[in-house]
């Protein structure tokens, strides 16, 4: 079986690739990340109808990020042409719908995958790689481009895996060393206010996401074309329906966890019902009074102003006088007539 691309040559051809077009990433990327900033600033500064919309702003910040990476792999696809901004984002356009599409059907899959217990989530994970690329690469659309993906990691599960892990470590270090210059940079204006110093940090993280996040998507690009020589074209036969199958698995983990937290919530429910029911009955618990006699309150409930204390003990007080008249009476009664 052929070998997938090494990781040298794979982070080596990575770096080619994002140094020669570093202007061309940039351009493309930063207007997206520059809008997920403004929604950024904007929910940490407003309120009301400000908040209304920096969640719009994010909404269209998120599908900006689709469509910018669907120009970037419309240029690694074709890297040995001539391309502009403009003319990658036309042609990403045309993929957007599509794109958008997978999009949330991977979330749904992987999402469910990792409500049942974590390893099926990042098994699913590896499956659907390059479910979005496809898309975009091959024109595959909705379930089939997800079956296609886990068709090309057939056979390269755990060298795709391996690959992927890596490039998430080296990502987390880079963003961890980006993320703590910003910081420095921030608080060399602390004295500025913290709003201010959130802005400037949101700001930051333009630059850290244009570094880092096409990075990424380049390293990706060069695995699926390594994927793709090694096992030529992959074929998917539509009639077999295979792409349902992650849907189920996708729905059961979304049920499953919905169950869970219910029961979980009736269970704490019972325990504070039982908890307040036990409080209350022991409030109004009854001294045992003899047979024929009338039960006595020895104390106050507590709560009470001082009017209603001294209206219950007045009360009290008469309750035990009459108690006493009864008993009198008791002692008085003709022998013929039987006491109740």
């Amino acid at each position: 079986m052929p070998k997938l691309i090494g990781l040298g040559d794979l982070f080596k051809n990575t770096w080619v690739i994002y140094r020669e077009k570093f202007v061309f990433i940039v351009v493309l990327m930063i207007v997206p990340f520059l809008l997920m900033a403004v929604n950024q600033i904007l929910s940490i500064t407003g309120n009301g109808l400000v908040l209304s919309l920096a969640a719009i702003i994010g909404l269209v910040a998120g599908i900006g990020v689709l469509w910018a990476g669907a120009g970037l792999f419309i240029y690694l696809r074709n890297r040995a042409q001539v391309i502009t901004v403009k003319e990658a984002y036309r042609l990403g356009w045309g993929k957007l719908l599509a794109l958008i599409w997978v999009a949330i059907l991977t979330m749904f899959i992987i999402g469910g995958g990792f409500m049942l217990f974590v390893i099926p989530g990042i098994i699913l994970t590896i499956w659907l790689l390059f479910a979005q690329m496809l898309v975009i690469v091959e024109d595959e659309k909705g379930l089939k481009a997800i079956v296609k993906s886990r068709e090309y990691v057939k056979g390269y599960f755990w060298p795709v895996l391996g690959r992927y892990v890596v490039i998430v470590i080296v990502l987390m270090i880079a963003y961890l060393i980006f993320t703590a210059i910003a910081a420095m940079i921030a608080g060399l204006f602390g004295g500025l206010g913290s709003t201010t110093a959130s802005v400037l940090m949101s700001l930051l993280g333009v630059i850290i996401n244009v570094l880092i996040v096409p990075f990424a998507a380049i390293c990706m690009f060069l695995i699926y074309e390594s994927l793709k020589r090694a096992k030529g074209s992959v074929m998917v036969d539509p009639a077999k329906k295979q792409g349902v199958w992650y849907l189920v698995i996708g729905l059961i983990g979304w049920v499953f966890i919905v169950v869970i937290g219910l029961f979980f919530t009736a269970t704490i429910v019972s325990l504070l019902m039982g908890l307040f029911v036990g409080q209350a009955l022991s409030g109004l618990a009854i001294p045992s009074t003899a047979p024929g006699t009338l039960p006595t309150p020895t104390s106050l409930p507590a709560g009470l102003t001082a009017e209603q204390q001294q209206q219950l003990k007045t009360q009290m007080e008469a309750l035990a006088k009459l108690q006493g008249q009864l008993k009198q009476m008791k002692g008085t009664l003709p022998a013929n007539i039987p006491a109740e």
